[in-house]
């Protein structure tokens, strides 16, 4: 199972839970039990199958929820963290590659 948090457009992240069906969970029941404990938007993902998206940055309390309210189906160390970040960061890194490379030759 994994959890990743992706910036979505300026300051919004979002929350992307995955996994959660090769334990027998069902996305929309996972969806439910998330939205009302954090008072906001949580629907199975249409961008990435298999996953559920919450609004906002999350990523520590889900951990937390998963470990209480699926704890006969998931083990913690069964969830991992995927690093998520903006295409910006990636342009970002190229660009100092390639300078490197050019100051070596």
């Amino acid at each position: 199972m994994t959890v990743e948090l992706v910036e979505r457009t300026k300051r919004k992240r979002a929350t992307y839970v995955g996994g959660l069906e090769q334990f027998g969970i069902k996305l929309a029941d996972a969806a439910k039990i998330f939205r009302h404990k954090f008072a906001t938007g949580c629907n199975p993902a249409k961008d990435r199958p298999g996953s559920v998206v919450i609004q906002g940055d999350v990523k520590f309390e889900v951990v937390d929820l998963i470990k209480s309210e699926f704890k006969s189906k998931i083990k913690p160390s069964q969830i991992k963290f995927v690093e998520g970040g903006s295409k910006a960061d990636a342009d970002d890194d190229d660009d100092d590659d390639d300078d490197d490379d050019d100051s070596d030759e």
